[in-house]
């Protein structure tokens, strides 16, 4: 019998899982790309954002664009690992059996 693995329950969330993937795949991106491509309003992105900056996972910066300031979205390295671990797991979980 194979143990059960334990996937991330932060990064598990399918809101989530769609935005960490979109931040790992790119270097940054604007909270305006982001709420596009994830067809979310400002609020439930803000929301999902919070979560994730709050366990250490990604971070905003403001950036002059123009003449007006827009913020962009990293995965921190702490986010980086989970984002890899979780993958890790779910390519386990995922496995056949040999």
């Amino acid at each position: 019998m194979r143990r059960v693995v334990d996937l991330d329950p932060l990064i598990h969330q399918a809101t989530r899982l769609k935005l960490v993937a979109l931040l790992a795949r790119n270097r940054e991106l604007t909270f305006g790309a982001l709420r596009e491509l994830l067809e979310l309003t400002e609020g439930n992105l803000g929301a999902h954002l919070a979560r994730l900056e709050e366990a250490g996972y990604a971070e905003a910066k403001d950036v002059l664009a123009g003449v007006s300031f827009e913020t962009r979205w990293r995965l921190t390295e702490r986010g980086a690992e989970a984002w890899r671990a979780y993958l890790a797991a779910l390519r386990d979980l995922l496995a056949e059996e040999t």
